[in-house]
């Protein structure tokens, strides 16, 4: 997980903001793809707020399979 967060982290502090996030998580080669992604509604979610379950198990796989 180290080495992940590393690789999009741009500025060096340890920690990847929204837009590095997204980098990780967005297709880089489909730009239709990545606009209809981030043109679509999402919620906000707080600092201690939790994700629903099926969108944890999603994310966690992505970064499995990244890993």
């Amino acid at each position: 997980m180290y080495q992940l967060v590393s690789f999009f982290d741009n500025n060096g502090n340890g920690s990847l903001s929204f837009q590095e996030f997204l980098q990780m998580f967005l297709p880089c080669e489909d730009n239709f793809l990545r606009n209809m992604t981030l043109d679509r509604y999402s919620a906000r979610v707080g600092r201690y707020d939790s994700l629903p379950r099926d969108i944890e198990q999603a994310v966690t796989s992505v970064i499995e399979l990244e890993i």
